[in-house]
């Protein structure tokens, strides 16, 4: 059986340098980290 698709969206946009930094810590305190850090792709299993 094929893996289902998901509904996804991507957006690019110009930040100062600490955004992605505190996007990462925003995702990481909700529970969605991969490779130890936060992450908007992956959620902790």
């Amino acid at each position: 059986m094929p893996r289902k698709k998901l509904d996804r969206t991507t957006v690019l946009a110009r930040v100062a340098p600490t955004t992605p930094d505190k996007i990462k810590e925003i995702a990481k305190k909700l529970g969605y980290t991969y490779a130890g850090e936060g992450s908007t792709g992956r959620e902790e299993k």
